[in-house]
């Protein structure tokens, strides 16, 4: 499915719309643009910062804040605490290979590691100090050893400074 385009929405527990009629446009670039891996994160006020990451055209990480209301402004990382986001990996599920994009409000050590199911470490992707800004890292499907893991659901947790952020993934052989 290609996405063009992303909108958001304010809905009420009863099935009321806050907002404007289909919603408020956050991302629209019909000719070259396919955003993924979208996150909603809830700014305490009633609105909302929109996460997305572009692999194609205008590859990048982006964020989109909608306050209470409803109206879009581009977003300033003075106003909320710096903290780390990062897309699901893509693609999900993957065969041979995956990349995981984050990105880094501020330099940090960053370790990323990959486990099975039952939570055993498969392989640690990376463990140093990292600048802000956009990263990727790739994982083939190998263990630490470089012998090729089962099929299965694996997961990813990103530490960087306080921040713990997790992901699943699905490898398909």
């Amino acid at each position: 499915m290609d996405i063009q385009s992303i909108y958001a929405q304010r809905i009420a527990a009863d099935g009321t719309i806050w907002w404007q009629e289909g919603g408020v446009t956050l991302c629209d670039f019909p000719e070259y643009s396919y955003p993924m891996g979208q996150r909603v994160l809830p700014d305490g006020t009633g609105g909302a910062v929109v996460v997305w990451y572009n692999n194609w055209d205008l590859k990048g990480v982006y964020a989109q804040r909608v306050n209470g209301i409803g109206n879009a402004s581009p977003t300033d990382a003075g106003e909320h605490p710096p903290a780390p986001f990062f897309a699901s990996n893509y693609p999900n599920p993957f065969n041979p290979a995956t990349a995981i994009t984050f990105g880094l409000p501020e330099p940090a050590y960053v370790e990323l590691v990959v486990y099975d199911a039952s939570g055993r470490r498969v392989r640690t992707l990376l463990g140093r100090t990292m600048n802000a800004g956009r990263h990727e890292a790739f994982w083939d499907g190998c263990d630490g050893q470089g012998s090729p893991v089962a099929s299965g659901v694996y997961f990813y947790r990103l530490e960087a400074g306080d921040h713990i952020l997790k992901g699943k993934m699905v490898l398909l052989r």
